[in-house]
């Protein structure tokens, strides 16, 4: 970001002091708090029911992955981007609870005039 000489720079909206939450830095890394979630501590370290509560063991992560990251490395079809709204409950372990109900919202479903593009609809790009 640049200002001419005599300018102040000034970054309103969603770093409202009225929120109640301190604003964080943007812009660069190391300028942000750390992350709650920092990923797999070492390769092949393997996200059981122990690390996150209520959930499968069946998914080993490489250093630093996200459980999202770890689910579309091992099954890559399980998370391609959609407009539509399609949820499986792949993490919990049916021992501990019973998994939730899958759904699925599709656009094609809709009555109505669809609010994406023919085009964004059969061919997203995310």
């Amino acid at each position: 970001m640049q200002v001419k000489a005599g300018d102040t720079l000034k970054c309103d909206g969603c770093h409202a002091v009225t929120t109640g939450v301190t604003p964080l830095p943007h812009g660069r890394a190391n300028a942000q708090g750390s992350s709650i979630n920092p990923g797999a501590p070492y390769d092949g370290y393997v996200y059981t029911n122990t690390q996150v509560p209520g959930t499968t063991a069946v998914y080993f992560g490489d250093f630093t992955d996200t459980l999202a990251q770890v689910r579309t490395r091992t099954n890559p079809d399980a998370l391609n981007p959609s407009v539509d709204i399609v949820y499986e409950d792949a993490w919990t372990d049916p021992a501990a609870r019973t998994p939730d109900v899958a759904y699925t919202y599709t656009y094609a479903d809709l009555t109505t005039e669809s609010p994406a593009s023919n085009a964004c609809s059969t061919n997203w790009v995310g």
